[in-house]
């Protein structure tokens, strides 16, 4: 699957295996004027993420901790090793993200929308700055 990156619009990932926190973060960050893409599991995200060698598609990866097939967290670590421009633009979130510690920002479940949106802006405008 080859995907375009658009100047003008920015472009979310959003990797959750509830079909309903999906949906709501797919309708909110769309309605923001964002392009989304997304994952049910980790073997959909893994084939998104990593597939070709081109610049990251995506200005932010928001990724569920525990996923299916493959977590966020080890998600998240291949593309520390492999893919540190992706690695750069993962937000990570979980219902039990207590005691994960790792190089992205975490958003323990149930965050506000507005906490999403704060973190996705801050990454979009530091990777629009470099």
């Amino acid at each position: 699957m080859s995907i375009e990156v658009s100047d003008h619009l920015p472009t979310i990932l959003v990797i959750d295996d509830e079909a309903a926190i999906r949906s709501a973060l797919v309708r909110f960050f769309e309605r923001r004027g964002w392009r989304c893409l997304q994952a049910a599991d980790g073997g959909e995200a893994e084939a998104l993420l990593f597939a070709g060698v081109a610049p990251c598609a995506y200005d932010v990866v928001l990724c569920d901790l525990r996923l299916p097939v493959k977590s966020g967290l080890e998600l998240f670590h291949r593309a520390l090793e492999e893919r540190p421009d992706v690695a750069e633009r993962f937000v990570l979130s979980s219902g039990d993200a207590d005691g994960v510690i790792v190089q992205c920002p975490v958003l323990a479940k149930p965050f506000p929308l507005a906490e999403v949106a704060s973190m996705a802006d801050a990454i979009l405008s530091r990777n629009k700055a470099a």
